[in-house]
C-alpha cells in the first residue's frame, strides 16, 4: 500500500511538473526521477533451511487401561466421573460389601470351630497313647484317631486360604485407582449391578501421551526413526512441542502408507484424542532465501529483481518451498545480493528504480 501511494504521489508529481513549466532542459531531471518506481529492498540471505513434510493425526494415550470389577456386586457410591485427575490408591467406587463382610464372619467362624476340634483331637491322641502304651486300645484305633487329627489340620489349612480370599474380597468392594491419571470414559452408574471382570473406567495419564501421524506413499519412503517432529494441537495453538519419531507402521487407513508413532515429553499436558499436526524434519541444508513478496511468478517462470545501481535486473531463479514467509532458491541467486521487495511486482528488467528507506 505504501509503495502504490509512493508511485501514484509521483505521478501526479509529473503530471503538474509538466503543466507548470515551459519546455526546457531544467525539466528533463524532474521527468527522469518521476519515471523511477519507488521500492524496498533487502540482501538474499545464505541460511540453514529445512525440508519438511507435515500430516494431521490424533493424540492418545501411551497407555489406556480399563479398569475392571474383580467381584460382583451392586455399586452403592461412585466418588467420580469422566475427565476428573485421579491420583494412584483414590477410592473411585464402593460395591455393596455385606456379602463379603459376611463371609469373611463365615470363615473366622469355621477358623475356630476347627481350631477348636483340632485342640480336642490332640488331647484325645494323647490320653490314647497312654492307652496304647497299656494295651488298653490297639493300634487301628490309634491310627484312625491320628488320621482324624491330620483331616482336622488339613481343613484349617483350607478354612485360612477361604477366610484369605474372603477378606481380600471385601476390599476389592472398594474399587481404587491403580495409577495417577485422569477418567477418561466412565462405563457404569450408581446402583447398577456388575459382574466381576465387567470394565467400570478407561484411564488416561500415567503413562505419557502419543501421537499418530498417517503420511502418504509418496512420503513414507523418507521417515526415519529418530527425525524431528514438531507438533502442534489447536488446544493451544500458541504451544510447540518438540519430539522424534519412535515407531513407524504400515498405515491401515486407504491411501496412507506410513503411521508415524511419536511419544510426547512426560510433562505435555495435552489431550487424548485431541486432534494434532506434526511437521516432520526430513532434512536440513543451506540454502539462499528472500522474502516471498520478492518472488514474482511471471509466464516464463519465476524472477526476482536484483539491484544494480538504480535499475531493477531480472533474475530467472528455481524455488524449493519456502520456510517462515521466505521463499528457498536453489539456483539464479547468490548469497549478499540485494533484492527489490516491496514494489516488484510493478518493475520490468531494466526499469529504474529509487529505494525508499523501510519505515520502523
Amino acid at each position: 500500500m505504501r509503495i502504490r501511494a509512493l508511485l501514484i504521489s509521483l505521478l501526479m508529481s509529473g503530471l503538474l511538473a509538466g503543466c507548470g513549466n515551459e519546455p526546457g532542459e531544467s525539466a528533463q531531471p524532474a521527468a527522469a526521477e518521476a519515471r523511477k518506481t519507488p521500492v524496498q529492498v533487502e540482501k538474499a540471505r545464505l541460511e540453514a533451511v529445512e525440508r519438511t513434510e507435515s500430516a494431521v493425526g490424533r493424540l492418545e494415550s501411551a497407555t489406556s487401561p480399563m479398569l475392571t470389577a474383580e467381584v460382583a456386586g451392586r455399586i452403592t457410591r461412585l466418588l467420580v466421573d469422566t475427565g476428573e485427575r485421579i491420583e494412584a490408591g483414590q477410592l473411585l467406587a464402593e460395591l455393596d460389601d455385606e456379602p463379603y463382610r459376611l463371609a469373611v464372619q463365615a470363615a473366622e467362624a469355621e477358623m475356630g470351630r476347627l481350631r477348636s476340634l483340632i485342640a480336642n483331637g490332640e488331647r484325645q491322641l494323647q490320653r490314647q497313647r497312654q492307652m496304647l502304651a497299656e494295651n488298653f486300645i490297639t493300634q487301628s484305633a490309634f491310627d484312625e484317631s491320628e488320621a482324624q487329627l491330620a483331616a482336622l489340620r488339613q481343613q484349617l489349612q483350607g478354612a485360612r486360604a477361604q477366610l484369605a480370599r474372603a477378606r481380600r474380597d471385601l476390599g476389592k468392594s472398594r474399587i481404587e485407582a491403580p495409577r495417577a491419571g485422569v477418567i477418561d470414559e466412565r462405563l457404569v452408574a450408581e446402583g447398577d449391578f456388575i459382574a466381576a471382570g465387567q470394565p467400570l473406567f478407561r484411564l488416561i495419564g500415567g503413562g505419557g501421551l502419543r501421537a499418530r501421524l498417517p503420511f502418504p506413499e509418496t512420503v513414507a519412503a523418507r521417515l526415519r526413526v529418530g527425525q524431528t517432529v514438531r507438533l502442534r494441537t489447536p488446544l493451544e495453538p500458541g504451544t510447540v512441542q518438540e519430539a522424534r519419531i519412535d515407531e513407524l507402521r504400515p498405515g491401515l487407513n486407504q491411501g496412507r502408507a506410513m503411521e508415524a508413532i511419536v511419544n510426547l515429553p512426560a510433562d505435555t499436558d495435552w489431550r487424548s484424542g485431541a486432534s494434532v499436526r506434526g511437521t516432520v524434519v526430513l532434512a536440513r541444508r543451506e540454502a539462499v532465501t528472500v522474502p516471498e513478496i520478492a518472488l514474482v511468478r511471471r509466464p516464463a517462470g519465476n524472477v526476482v529483481y536484483v539491484l544494480e545501481g538504480e535499475q531493477a535486473r531480472a533474475r530467472t531463479v528455481q524455488t524449493d518451498g519456502q520456510q517462515a514467509h521466505r521463499a528457498v532458491i536453489s539456483a539464479g541467486l547468490e548469497g549478499g545480493e540485494t533484492v527489490i521487495t516491496d514494489g516488484a511486482g510493478f518493475l520490468t528488467d531494466g526499469a529504474p528504480v529509487s529505494v525508499q528507506e523501510r519505515a520502523e
